[in-house]
């Protein structure tokens, strides 16, 4: 697909750079691209960059992270992190919906989530029942994105926005399903969409 014809912008944010003195170096936009059928992709261009500057979702997690590292209030970044999350995610929700999957919203959700995982660049493993997928994502998307520069503190921060993520495109889709994530980010990450059952548990 042409990135150019079937993208769409979400948002921006500024690229910060690392050291004692950080400073706003940059921006970058995320764009949407895609369709329900061949499925989205979440990438991130300059302004003015070509296709050869474009970076994945890890990478954007990570360049986040770092400018709200900088914050003496912890609370702060968190929030940051999962506002910038949470548009995400009801952004992609918001284009998935008009699929038409043959497993109702459970099967939209999974869908979802893939689109996340390959926005990623990460390998995954997907296992399915009538009420739940799982899915099992190779270990340390983020940690594989990372600069030799990047703090322990900025991939906690970035697995906290993919969380956020991954939480709203799932509940924007059916606030019904219920949604589990491993806590580990450098582990082997689980994570799990359960539909409801009958008597709503």
């Amino acid at each position: 697909m042409d990135k150019v014809n079937h993208s769409e912008p979400v948002l921006s944010y500024p690229i910060v750079s690392g050291g004692l003195y950080p400073a706003v170096v940059n921006e970058r936009t995320v764009y949407l691209q895609g369709d329900p059928e061949a499925g989205f992709n979440l990438y991130g261009q300059i302004l003015g960059g070509n296709a050869g500057s474009a970076v994945n979702l890890a990478r954007m997690l990570l360049e986040f992270a770092m400018a709200w590292n900088t914050s003496d209030d912890s609370v702060e970044a968190r929030g940051q992190m999962e506002g910038f999350g949470q548009h995400l995610g009801e952004a992609l929700a918001s284009h998935r919906a008009t699929a038409k999957p043959g497993n109702g919203t459970l099967g939209c959700a999974a869908e979802a989530l893939e689109d996340v995982f390959r926005s990623l660049d990460v390998s995954f493993a997907r296992r399915q029942t009538d009420s739940e997928v799982r899915y099992q994502l190779d270990p340390g998307p983020l940690h594989k994105a990372a600069e030799v520069t990047t703090s322990e503190q900025e991939i906690g921060l970035a697995h906290h926005a993919l969380k956020a993520i991954c939480q709203n495109v799932v509940g924007a889709l059916d606030p019904k399903l219920r949604f589990k994530l491993s806590n580990g980010f450098n582990a082997e990450q689980v994570i799990s969409v359960v539909a409801p059952t009958r008597n709503g548990r």
